[in-house]
């Protein structure tokens, strides 16, 4: 069972060039309703034109599987902020978006570690009058959280079905093998032959 089958991130940082390239690749695997999908967008960045959420709302078109992620938040011109889509308000997804602030090239150039990049980006939240009331369910830390949550919950609502599904192809499969040892055998099986199916 491969983690891909219920998990894909789109990222609306892809040139033309490349999303004709990968756009079928992506595609094939948030097609699946199976698949819980990863929008992630800049939020200094134009979100109704947002490349990610366009591909996620033609397969998940009422946001049921996608998770929007908003980064850049510190990058945003003066004078604006991201509230009113991290209050969910605006192209509103069920699952909901959440905010981060990425570490600078001048924080990697400077090899400033995790620990001390979430502390800072806390300090950021805290500190902005639009974002302080939503402290507690944003950054890097909580995404993480959230991720593993859902990502968990939603394996277990889906595992169901798709064992029903294993199962009826399992069913026909051995249908299959029989007939077709069957005819290889003049009408009489050879059950010492038969194969042993093993699920992992």
């Amino acid at each position: 069972m491969h983690s891909e089958e219920y998990f894909s991130l789109i990222s609306s940082r892809l040139t033309h060039h490349t999303t004709t390239n990968v756009s079928g690749m992506i595609m094939a695997f948030i097609s699946k309703p199976s698949c819980l999908i990863l929008a992630v967008t800049p939020a200094n960045s134009d979100l109704a034109n947002s490349d990610a959420l366009k591909l996620a709302k033609e397969v998940d078109p009422e946001g049921i599987r996608t998770i929007g992620v908003l980064t850049k938040l510190d990058l945003m011109d003066d004078g604006t902020d991201a509230r009113d889509i991290l209050d969910n308000k605006i192209l509103p997804l069920r699952r909901g978006y959440i905010g981060i602030v990425n570490r600078s090239q001048k924080d990697i150039d400077g090899n400033k570690d995790i620990k001390a990049a979430q502390a800072a980006e806390r300090k950021y939240f805290l500190s902005h009058p639009s974002y302080r009331h939503l402290a507690d369910r944003a950054g890097t830390g909580f995404l993480q959280k959230t991720l593993n949550q859902q990502l968990t919950n939603h394996i277990r609502e889906v595992l169901p079905s798709l064992r029903g599904k294993l199962e009826q192809q399992l069913m026909a499969m051995e249908g299959e093998v029989k007939e077709f040892r069957l005819q290889g055998h003049g009408g009489k099986e050879d059950k010492a032959a038969r194969p042993r199916v093993m699920m992992q």
